[in-house]
């Protein structure tokens, strides 16, 4: 069951990132690919960093510069009454590089979030549509997660060794599934219970 969607729209690409009960669907269309795949939470983790993708800086000067140079080509040939189909010629040049141009222009300082900390990494647009709210679309993805994991390891199986409890239960307040004050209940409650069957089984 979808929890929350993001899309993310570019000139040239669209992602959309789908928040289920138990993993996030990732959907891709570019003019490169398509691609779609999923992520499980437990393959996910909690880990994120930020990359700057500064490539495409030179690339649009080169082409700015192949733009700017049939631009002046055209306007010499206007004054100078050079043949038209030449002008012409200058005119796709200008297209071409421009379209190029634009394409790198699109692309320059372009901010990536990766999602990590487990086998599989999620990776976001950090300002489409706008920062804030892939910042808060992060937290939501963040929120399911521990959801999930204190709806699946929270419930103990009668027999489980104390010890074993204590470590899920600090994992799960480690990764902020539980609070600590839910952690020091649940750790004085099984400790109460693990006691009882320790002197139950004395007791035979």
């Amino acid at each position: 069951m979808a929890i929350k969607q993001m899309i993310q729209k570019g000139w040239d690409i669209k992602n959309i990132i789908t928040i289920n009960s138990d993993h996030i669907k990732f959907q891709k269309k570019s003019l490169k690919e398509d691609l779609e795949y999923t992520v499980k939470f437990e393959e996910l983790g909690f880990d994120m960093f930020r990359k700057i993708n500064r490539q495409g800086n030179f690339a649009f000067y080169i082409f700015l510069a192949f733009t700017l140079l049939p631009v002046y080509e055209v306007i010499y040939g206007f004054y100078t009454h050079i043949p038209l189909s030449e002008i012409l010629s200058w005119c796709l040049g200008i297209v071409f590089f421009g379209g190029l141009c634009f394409s790198m222009f699109m692309q320059r300082n372009q901010e990536t979030i990766f999602l990590t900390g487990g086998k599989k990494t999620l990776e976001l647009l950090a300002d489409k549509p706008d920062k804030q709210t892939v910042l808060d679309f992060i937290d939501e993805i963040h929120n399911a997660s521990r959801a999930y994991y204190k709806d699946k390891y929270l419930n103990f199986d009668e027999g489980m060794p104390y010890e074993d409890i204590v470590y899920v239960l600090k994992f799960l307040k480690d990764i902020m599934s539980i609070t600590t004050e839910e952690f020091d209940v649940l750790i004085a409650k099984y400790k109460t219970e693990n006691v009882i069957r320790f002197n139950r089984n004395k007791d035979v």
